[in-house]
């Protein structure tokens, strides 16, 4: 066998015995969109959701590997059109997914929120719009559930003005186990300035944090907003630094007790770093650090994932002058952030958008599309505990003629196993872009 089929061939195990499995194809040849999602329940079942052919559809993944047929879940006719799911799984494997949706109505403008849920051992109940107002569009929404499956889905939303022109807020929606809705509320009032990029995690008793940047006509902020069942949303307060910066892309994770983290990328006017602030269940937020030092070039993209002992692991791409890396720091309560440290070593190009997902006893894996000087593939890490992060290995090598992975989704169960999904851009399409018509692919870490 020539030395690249060997390479291609091997799957590399850790020394705990996991490994990644082959890859699978999860779409069925059509056009596949550029957002997507997955979950893991505690017994290691998948729920990955994408969009293709203008409808959101659904896949199920027993710990045997075996995939479902698909399933659609969206409620449009033609013209209309779903794209762009998001999707939480708890650990029983209930599921909420919630995407963007065309409007029903032909006359009227704009995008709307839609939602489906998912009840383990059961089926689909049927999609549900979860705002009423017509006209204004309804973008980056993301999903969250507790541990009983209630649920929260939070968006950004064109609605109202900022100092008498158009601008953007964020809403949110509540849905107890029994899959009923509440009534959208806005859950900031700062019309100074748009409002975008939203978050949102939530602890086993249903307690949840909303996160966000906030414009306020002069400087882009981090600013956040606590759930809780009995009172429902709080106040928006700002939680970022005081710096006269710009500060975007946030993301949020909490314990099962209560307490958050909240990372995000901000700006000195010199270089990107990345920050984070806490958030402590007696309603007490910290003050804002930096949680890198790197002075070689720009820290962005950063994510978070949070085990349910409260220890946190965030991973962000780096510039090192040449090129861009993936870096990672890790919380520990009492004893604050440790070093941020490199976990991928491939020097022969950058490496984009890295996603983490963190079990509940504190693993965690790592995944990321990998420039290698002709092609991107898909590469992964994972972390233990005890031994810290491991060596970055390939998942998927994009010779094989499939397609180059553009963005990924990674999810984990409790005792540490893993499911990866991504996406293969079309290979007769040289353009780098996330509207590229795409494959969608999946494999397992265990």
């Amino acid at each position: 066998m020539p030395l690249l089929g060997f390479l291609l061939s091997c799957t590399t195990v850790t020394d705990d015995g996991r490994a990644w499995t082959p890859p699978k194809r999860l779409d069925d040849g059509n056009r596949v969109d550029a957002l997507f999602g997955v979950g893991l329940d505690a017994n290691g079942t998948a729920m990955a959701l994408w969009s293709e052919n203008d409808g959101v559809l659904s896949k199920r993944q027993m710990r045997d590997g075996g995939w479902s047929s698909r399933q659609r879940i969206d409620d449009v006719v033609a013209p209309e059109e779903a794209f762009w799911p998001s999707v939480a799984v708890d650990r029983e494997g209930n599921a909420v997914g919630a995407w963007r949706q065309e409007p029903r109505i032909a006359d009227q403008l704009g995008v709307s929120v839609w939602s489906n849920r998912y009840t383990a051992g059961s089926d689909w109940h049927g999609a549900a719009r979860l705002h009423s107002l017509g006209g204004e569009d309804a973008s980056n929404y993301q999903v969250a559930m507790d541990s009983d499956a209630n649920a929260i889905v939070i968006w950004q939303q064109s609605s109202g003005t900022c100092d008498d022109h158009p601008c953007e807020s964020i809403w949110g929606n509540y849905s107890t186990s029994d899959g009923d809705w509440g009534t959208a509320e806005l859950i900031e009032y700062d019309n100074r300035g748009h409002a975008g990029e939203p978050r949102v995690a939530m602890d086993s008793d249903g307690n949840a944090i909303a996160v966000w940047h906030q414009s306020d006509g002069t400087r882009v902020s981090i600013w956040a907003n606590r759930f809780t069942p009995s009172q429902g949303w709080e106040s928006a307060r700002h939680i970022g630094s005081d710096d006269q910066s710009e500060a975007r892309m946030p993301d949020v994770a909490m314990d099962i007790d209560g307490n958050a983290i909240v990372v995000w990328q901000q700006s000195d006017g010199a270089r990107v770093s990345i920050w984070a602030n806490r958030f402590t269940r007696i309603g007490k937020w910290d003050d804002a650090k930096p949680i890198e030092t790197n002075d070689d070039g720009d820290a962005t993209n950063p994510r978070l994932g949070m085990d349910a002992n409260g220890h946190a692991i965030t991973v962000w791409n780096q510039f090192n002058g040449t090129t861009v890396d993936v870096w990672s720091n890790h919380y520990t309560p009492g004893n604050d952030w440790g070093t941020a440290e490199l976990i991928e070593r491939n020097d022969d190009g950058d490496a984009l958008r890295p996603r983490v997902a963190v079990s509940a006893s504190g693993d965690a894996v790592a995944v990321w599309p990998q420039f290698d000087g002709f092609r991107y593939d898909l590469w992964a890490n994972a972390y233990s505990p005890s031994k810290g992060w491991r060596t970055a290995e390939l998942v998927d090598p994009s010779d094989q003629g499939l397609g180059q992975p553009l963005s990924a989704e990674v999810a984990i169960d409790p005792d540490g196993n893993a499911v990866a999904v991504w996406l293969l851009r079309d290979p007769g399409d040289h353009t780098a872009s996330l509207l590229s018509p795409s494959e969608l692919w999946a494999a397992r870490f265990e």
